[in-house]
């Protein structure tokens, strides 16, 4: 397992407005895909003429109405997390979505700081620092085996 999205022979993916997770073999070939069990989802709406014209406090309004998918991590014990954001004010708030690879919601907890990486085998997980001024401060979390996520 490695966080790139990779856990044994099978890979998982998904696009930043979407919510399905993906599955692929190594070689790329599909081989089943799960809606992720957000709470509160919010796709994108076609983007308004201001933002089209470059007008920068019509782009923060419309990028605070939906979410974005960031990336999708294994645990070692096979489940899913994966960091989305939206914006407030121009500024990411993060999310964090634990799930299993049937679909079954684990934790959608709002208001985390980022979620960096993962290690190889899923299971510390690398946050941005509570308060830290840039992303140079980390803060190092591990999940309990006998709660899975």
């Amino acid at each position: 397992m490695d966080p790139s999205g990779r856990c044994g022979r099978q890979v998982a993916v998904t696009f930043a407005v979407s919510d399905t997770v993906y599955s692929l073999t190594r070689q790329g070939i599909p081989i089943g895909k799960v809606r992720t069990p957000f709470v509160d989802f919010r796709y994108p709406t076609s983007r308004p003429e201001a933002v089209r014209q470059g007008d920068p406090r019509a782009r923060n309004e419309w990028m605070a109405s939906f979410d974005l998918v960031t990336a999708v991590y294994w645990t070692s014990d096979g489940d899913l997390v994966i960091p989305y954001q939206t914006f407030d004010q121009g500024q990411p708030v993060w999310q964090l979505l634990g799930m299993s690879p049937d679909g079954d919601r684990r934790f959608d907890i709002r208001n985390t700081t980022r979620l960096l990486t993962s290690d190889a085998p899923g299971s510390r997980f690398y946050f941005v620092a509570p308060g830290a001024a840039a992303q140079n401060r980390w803060l190092v979390a591990q999940l309990a085996p006998s709660d899975g996520l």
